[in-house]
């Protein structure tokens, strides 16, 4: 593993991302980024948009309030009428 940056974290919780990285990974200021924990290590990654539902990635469709449900659950909700 390469270590890029040391940095602190400020009084409300906040690292400010090295340049490198954001270029690196395409993270910009609209970014979202997912943060999980893997045996003590904090593992920081570019936020995939996911179903809100079952977590699937492919054919989402965005609804109000910026939610995603992919297809598979579209179709599932709608046949529960």
């Amino acid at each position: 593993m390469k270590h890029i940056a040391t940095r602190g974290i400020d009084e409300v919780g906040r690292v400010v991302l090295p340049g490198e990285l954001r270029k690196k990974y395409q993270i910009s200021t609209d970014s979202s980024v997912d943060f999980f924990d893997d045996n003590g290590q904090v593992v920081l990654r570019a936020a995939i948009p996911i179903c809100g539902l079952c977590s699937g990635t492919e054919r989402l469709k965005t609804l109000p309030g910026e939610r995603n449900v992919c297809a598979d659950c579209c179709t599932a909700i709608n046949e529960l009428d």
